[in-house]
């Protein structure tokens, strides 16, 4: 299994301010949701070597599910208790709550948000399953032109997903979704600068 502790230093501010808050909703905060899923993207097309044989390749997309594990687990924590990731047909990626931290899920774990991708309009987002706070997106030129994402996207075709799936999704800014967040303590704008931010 792949160490991703090599690009924990890059993102360690990022993943600081999403521990800030010592009264956190009930839902995970879908800034680090996204934050860490584009943290594991770029990883992933840097690191992983790019296989030849579909076998393989398919071999290369758990390994991603994998690193985007140990990925929403990095500390500091954004979530209460462990979070387990499973791949779907569609290619979405759902986080689910992993009380004994096994990665697997059992019965019991439930379900607390969704990640997809959107190539039409080259945005990653997410869902709060558990509070139903709604979406989040995060945008960004390139953000899925590398070899993990266009496996994902082919799996995706593949599972019947139509290129305009998304249009209609009511999506959140960044800055919106602070809003519907309440933070006991003041959070830092890094993000809103960046093309991650969502904006």
């Amino acid at each position: 299994m792949i160490r991703i502790s090599h690009i924990f230093a890059a993102v360690v501010s990022a993943a600081l301010l999403a521990g800030c808050s010592a009264a956190a909703p009930k839902g995970p905060d879908l800034g680090s949701v996204l934050d860490r899923t584009v943290m594991a993207l770029e990883f992933a097309e840097q690191e992983f070597e790019k296989p030849e044989a579909q076998t393989e390749a398919e071999m290369k997309v758990n390994e991603f599910t994998g690193l985007m594990h140990q990925a929403m687990n990095l500390d500091p924590r954004f979530y209460e208790k462990p979070i387990g990731v499973k791949l779907r047909e569609d290619a979405a990626f759902v986080g689910y709550s992993d009380l004994n931290g096994n990665n697997v899920q059992d019965a019991g774990d439930t379900d607390i948000f969704t990640v997809e991708l959107d190539a039409e309009r080259n945005r990653i987002i997410a869902t709060d399953i558990a509070s139903g706070e709604g979406t989040f997106r995060v945008s960004g030129t390139g953000l899925l032109a590398g070899y993990i994402a266009g496996r994902l996207l082919s799996r995706q075709r593949g599972a019947g997903v139509k290129p305009g799936a998304f249009a209609n999704r009511n999506v959140k800014s960044s800055a919106d979704y602070r809003k519907s967040r309440p933070a006991p303590r003041a959070r830092s704008s890094t993000r809103s600068g960046s093309a991650r931010s969502g904006k």
